[in-house]
């Protein structure tokens, strides 16, 4: 099931593009590194050992690496003293800024990508919603989640804005597969209808309805988050923070 997931693969050199078989090596190292920790195989806090890890993989000691300094730029793994990487585990703190983020920045890139996006991009999607609509494995659905989300996302026509959306979106896998399993039957289900109307506005090419169903999804999917919260901490919740809407023009 390792299909249009490979989102990341998609924005390396493309046909044309020399690429060293190590720099290959490292990539592939990098997304199945990733796919292990946003599916839960890896928990917050597990120690990375590099021997280890590039037994599993059977590659060597070099690209894996490589694949943890760069998971490490992404927030997904921490260095501590003497070079020992564990999985992250984002403190609240940090969750709610890169909600705050994805507020700002994701309708938008949405909205871009409406206009943008090719036929086989929305086919992919496609198939990633299948996927999310057919597993039961909620660590798989919080991975398929963020690449679907980083699809869309990356067929938006600017690299800087998407690679700060490919990380915010990987931190926010982390929460999504923590926050679901205790609501699973009932936020599961409206989000991937959520997901559904999201790709619709895609297919018709209508930033702005694009961009009104990505805030509509990042909202709701909000207060789970923030029950969530509530219910570890016994805090209140709140009144959701928004942000200014831009103005989007079709």
């Amino acid at each position: 099931m390792e299909k249009p997931g490979a989102v990341y693969s998609s924005l390396q050199p493309q046909a044309g593009t020399r690429i060293s078989a190590t720099r290959t090596i490292e990539a592939a190292a990098t997304e199945a590194l990733r796919r292990r920790i946003l599916t839960g195989d890896l928990g917050p806090g597990t120690p990375l050992l590099q021997a280890d890890l590039a037994e599993q993989l059977g590659t060597s000691i070099t690209p894996i690496r490589a694949a943890l300094t760069q998971l490490a730029g992404e927030g997904l793994v921490r260095a501590e003293p003497h070079h020992t990487m564990f999985v992250a585990d984002p403190t609240p703190e940090s969750l709610k800024e890169v909600y705050e983020m994805r507020l700002l920045l994701e309708p938008t890139s949405v909205a871009r990508a409406a206009r943008l996006i090719s036929a086989g991009d929305l086919e992919s999607a496609e198939d990633l919603l299948h996927q999310m609509e057919e597993t039961e494995d909620m660590g798989e659905w919080s991975s398929l989640n963020r690449d679907f989300h980083a699809l869309l996302v990356s067929a938006s026509g600017s690299p800087r804005l998407t690679q700060v959306m490919l990380d915010l979106l990987g931190l926010s896998a982390l929460q999504i597969r923590r926050a679901l399993p205790r609501h699973v039957s009932g936020r599961r289900a409206s989000a991937d209808l959520e997901h559904r109307q999201i790709l619709a506005a895609m297919r018709a090419g209508d930033p702005r309805d694009a961009h009104r169903c990505v805030l509509v999804h990042l909202k709701s999917s909000d207060a789970l988050y923030r029950l969530k919260r509530s219910q570890s901490d016994g805090s209140a919740t709140g009144e959701p923070w928004a942000p200014a809407q831009p103005n989007i023009a079709r």
